[in-house]
């Protein structure tokens, strides 16, 4: 029996990508239960379009996301957070647009790992924020929502979690 892709394929310098798994899904309640932040986070979201662009903040910082959300039969509880990070010298419309720029250079991005999700699930990927008013609370509440959800589009883990992740995904 022959093996058929069902996805459209697609070249890229390193690889023929027509393969949408994401290999590197970790779910673990444990670190659920530890993620206690010491800020409220208060999350908006936008569809991840040049078009929505002046619907995201141009004056605040946070923490933000990428999520997956396909839409299927209107399952509105279906979403899959594949990344976190977070803009604390600029602002979050300037960061989404960055991320714009990295979806228009594609496999030229030097963020290459960025490109090719936002390339891969461009129709159903969304944009979440979450202001932060102190500065130094930015930079503790993204190591704590990585370490909590380890999105498998972040390549950086911290301390005992970088460990733990390496031993679950034998690297």
């Amino acid at each position: 029996m022959e093996m058929h892709d069902i996805f459209k394929s697609f070249k890229t310098r390193t690889a023929q990508l027509g393969d949408y798994r994401v290999e590197d899904m970790l779910l673990s309640p444990r670190h659920w239960k530890k993620c206690k932040l010491s800020v409220n986070l208060n999350w908006t979201a936008t569809k991840f379009i040049k078009g929505n662009s002046s619907s995201v903040p141009k004056n605040k910082k946070g923490v933000y996301s990428f999520v997956v959300k396909p839409g299927v039969a209107n399952h509105v509880d279906v979403a899959y957070l594949l990344y976190v990070g977070k803009v604390e010298k600029q602002s979050f419309r300037d960061r989404y647009q960055q991320y714009l720029g990295h979806f228009k250079q594609g496999e030229k991005s030097r963020w290459f790992h960025v490109a090719t999700f936002l390339n891969k699930w461009q129709e159903y990927l969304w944009f979440y924020w979450a202001p932060i008013q102190k500065t130094h609370s930015i930079g503790p509440a993204e190591t704590k929502l990585i370490s909590s959800f380890l999105p498998p589009m972040n390549h950086s883990y911290k301390g005992t979690v970088k460990k733990e992740v390496k031993l679950a995904l034998n690297r």
